[in-house]
Parts: structure tokens; sequence; C-alpha cells
């Protein structure tokens, strides 16, 4: 797997905050997100990576109906759709700060400021997956993870976490179990990715606050799927 330098010296990140794009449909939801960050930044350090949502939405129905976009065209708009994320995002505190890279975490970090990351940029220099409709931004997030040697994955998104076919909600899993699942919480490279990154990783409800906070307090939820 292809390695960067990070060309930042703090301490590693506790939890990347995989925020899924359709949080950003209810304000609410995102305010809540907001403050507990907040409330917990002075206890843990954290790594906002956002997902596409309704602007990735827009691109991806723009190619199917209207033209059809390149192959680079489609992805290098995409990968835009985060740092749109990551803007919008970043207007809900004074704290909340984009960084459009690794070597502008430690500054941010010493302000006390909790970073948004605009991934385009890191993602277009790597190019770690290509151009391929098997991966999103639960995985991208994930690499990152990887890349900074995050120590846990926190994956917000509008439903609770994984379930199994009788519709019920699996608290924990195993990297194996989790291979092994017939699931559509996440894309199709996450599993493997997961299983041989194997950084814990907790899949929760953004809409509700009941979920991080318990992560932050305890290490594990009721209410999500933690997978280790």
């Amino acid at each position: 797997m292809r390695e960067i330098s990070k060309n930042f010296n703090q301490e590693n990140v506790d939890f990347v905050i995989k925020l899924g794009g359709s949080l950003l449909k209810s304000k609410t939801a995102c305010k809540k997100i907001t403050d507990i960050l907040e409330k917990n930044r002075n206890k843990y350090r954290f790594l906002i990576f956002p997902g596409g949502g309704d602007i990735d939405n827009y691109i991806e129905n723009y190619n199917d109906e209207k033209v059809s976009l390149s192959r680079e065209t489609f992805h290098l708009s995409t990968l835009l759709s985060l740092d749109q994320t990551a803007l919008l995002f970043s207007n809900y505190s004074d704290n909340l700060s984009v960084a459009a890279n690794f070597t502008e975490l430690d500054k941010l970090y010493a302000d006390n400021k909790i970073p948004i990351l605009m991934p385009s940029q890191l993602f277009i220099a790597l190019n770690p997956f290509r151009y391929t409709n098997r991966v999103s931004s639960d995985s991208m997030s994930l690499y990152c993870s990887y890349l900074i040697d995050a120590k846990a994955l926190i994956v917000l998104k509008s439903i609770d976490g994984i379930y199994d076919c009788n519709s019920t909600l699996l608290n924990t899993l195993s990297y194996a179990e989790f291979m092994e699942i017939e699931q559509k919480c996440t894309d199709e490279t996450f599993p493997v990715l997961l299983s041989n990154i194997k950084i814990e990783t907790h899949i929760i409800n953004g809409l509700t606050s009941e979920a991080l906070l318990e992560i932050l307090e305890t290490g594990a939820t009721k209410h999500g799927t933690k997978i280790f």
C-alpha cells in the first residue's frame, strides 16, 4: 500500500470522523456533531473526512442523464464534491477549520482547532484507487486513517450500522466476519481494505448523538456497529 510523508510531528490522530454527506441535510445533526467534537477536542485529536452527499449525487445523475463524462472528469468532479462538503460543514463553528493537506494539521492542532480535510488534492496526487465505482468516500476515509496512523475511524451515516439478514443490528464484528457478511452500508472495497489495515472502526448514525457520545466516553456503543 502506497505510503506518504505526513510532514506533521504531533502525536497520532485519535479519531478520523467520516462525515456522511447525507448528514448535511440535517442542520440539527450537524450542529450536534459539532458540539460533541468541540467539547471533546481537548481530550481527543480529531480529523474530519467529508463525504459527497447531494453534490456527488448531482454529478452522478448529470453523468447518467445529460452527458457522458470521461472517466477522468467524473472522478475529479466527485473528488471535488468532498471539498464542498468540508467547506459547508466548516461553517458550523469557528473551531472547525479546513485543511488542504496534512502539512497544515500541526498549526490547526496547536490552535486547538478541529481540522476538516479537503481531500481532493491528496487523492488526485496519490490516486490510490484509480477510477473505479467500487470505492466511495468511506474507503477514502479508511485509507486516510491508515496514512495518518489514526487510532480509530468513526463513520457517521444516516443509518445505525450493519444489519444481518434478519434486520438485526450487529453490535460487534471481527474484521473476518465483516468480510463475509452481505451489506450495503459501505462500498464493496471497504471490508477488504479494513481487513488489511485493521483499524478499529465504528459505523453509527450521525443523525442522533447517543452513539458518538458513548464511543468517546466508553470506546463502544450499543447503538451502532464496532468492527475490530
